[in-house]
């Protein structure tokens, strides 16, 4: 946030750069108080100063995307942070974003703000996740052959399109919707000597057509995973290809994953998200705003996960199966019901969401994986974990405070999970289940 120039205009601030978290993610912690903008239409627009609220990731995302046919979405899919591919020159530039009396490299003066905040928010992590890399490698070494046309959407620095190329691909095309990081890809792929064999070109895969290739790809190429798995529109831009670009018969990497949902007990968590008294002071009322509605990111609250003691109070649920190779974004119903046997007595703070890649179809390789037993400082600052704070809304009934969800050794729960139109976003609900476990109903797309 800066003063306009000037000087201050009746004490307003102005919102001068965008918030990669919301761009990325699709929601911000701090409501329409972040001290960034929102999307492009909060650019120069004063700043409140009163008051915060978490808002609507579903709102914010049906507002940002456009209607388009591609994929089969009505809202269209998810865009990456500075995608310029469509429009010409991405309208805010990094230097614009700061007073004119601060010195800024000429190197980022006139690249897009969008890309810079994203690729120092989680690219440089996402890039140096060794451990990601790793299992890119082995997941495109069981399919790629000499005879092997891959198509990657999303390339980015141009990582996993020159992977493809070592192992042996006859070509590679690499799509990259922003064009200062397609150029950047580019200049990649030179300095590795691979430019005869990987074409990079600057759209959205949606926008690619036949006529763009050598011939139809045989193999296909991405990673378009957020916080949730669905997060970034995979399943739209998966099938949007199979659809129109891909040989019947070709390879997705990676070709399935799991969503993941998992009751958890976290006093520390609850530190942070309510309030009760202090030096015989009740404040408990504030408690009426809790949100328990909203997921977040666990980079939002500012901590990594796996270093806050928890415990599990539940197996984890797999409550989306999801085959690349065959799903389409309405294939599945949007709305289950999992049975869920509580092993231990204690309190409910919230559901943990984490998910799994595999680079087989069998599931018998190398995993990637967003569990916090199984993350790295590098994945845990690209993608973390997301929380959904519970409460017991039945116990509740009419109280203007949240009821703590309480749960005792063997009790028998029913998780209710909905999934937006888009898949993008997911919300998690608990009930009682005094009928006994019932049958499960995993979504399998």
């Amino acid at each position: 946030v800066t003063a306009p120039q000037g000087g201050a205009r009746g004490g307003e601030l102005f919102k001068t750069k965008l918030c990669t978290h919301f761009e990325r993610h699709g929601s911000c912690k701090r409501g329409e108080h972040c001290s960034f903008a929102h999307g492009p239409q909060e650019l120069r627009q004063p700043q409140p100063r009163t008051g915060v609220h978490r808002p609507n990731p579903k709102q914010h995302y049906q507002q940002q995307n456009a209607p388009s046919s591609a994929g089969g979405s009505s809202k269209g899919p998810w865009l990456p942070p500075g995608a310029d591919a469509s429009g010409g020159k991405s309208a805010t530039t990094f230097g614009s974003t700061f007073d004119p009396s601060f010195a800024v490299p000429k190197r980022l003066r006139d690249v897009s703000s969008e890309l810079v905040g994203a690729v120092n928010d989680f690219h440089f992590a996402m890039v140096n996740d060794l451990e990601r890399n790793e299992f890119y490698r082995a997941a495109m070494a069981q399919v790629i052959t000499p005879k092997s046309r891959v198509l990657e959407i999303g390339t980015g620095s141009g990582l996993l399109a020159m992977i493809a190329c070592r192992l042996g691909a006859e070509w590679v095309v690499a799509v990259e919707a922003n064009r200062d990081m397609a150029e950047l890809a580019r200049r990649n792929i030179a300095a590795n000597a691979l430019s005869d064999r990987i074409t990079v070109l600057n759209m959205l895969s949606t926008e690619l057509r036949l006529k763009d290739l050598p011939r139809k790809p045989n193999v296909l190429v991405s990673e378009l995973f957020g916080t949730l798995l669905m997060g970034e529109s995979a399943l739209e831009y998966i099938s949007d290809c199979r659809r129109r670009l891909l040989e019947p018969d070709a390879k997705i990497v990676p070709p399935c994953g799991c969503q993941y949902a998992t009751l958890i007990e976290c006093p520390d968590l609850e530190a942070i998200t309510s309030v009760g008294s202090w030096d015989g002071i009740d404040l408990s009322c504030l408690n009426s705003l809790k949100d328990t509605v909203s997921v977040v990111f666990t980079k939002q609250y500012g901590f990594r996960f796996g270093s806050v003691p928890h415990n599990q109070m539940a197996p984890r649920t797999c409550v989306l199966d999801v085959d690349f190779s065959q799903a389409t974004p309405s294939s599945t119903l949007r709305r289950r019901e999992f049975p869920v046997q509580i092993q231990r007595a204690g309190t409910i703070h919230a559901v943990l969401l984490t998910w799994e890649a595999f680079s087989s179809p069998d599931r018998t390789g190398p995993v990637m994986s967003t569990d916090p037993a199984k993350t790295s400082f590098a994945r845990d600052m690209q993608w973390g974990q997301a929380l959904q704070l519970m409460e017991d809304v039945e116990a509740g009934g009419d109280s203007p405070l949240p009821v703590p969800f309480k749960a005792q050794a063997g009790e028998w729960l029913t998780m209710v999970v909905r999934y937006t139109e888009d898949w993008v976003l997911l919300q998690c609900e608990l009930r009682r289940r005094p009928e006994g476990p019932g049958s499960a109903t995993t979504a399998t797309v």
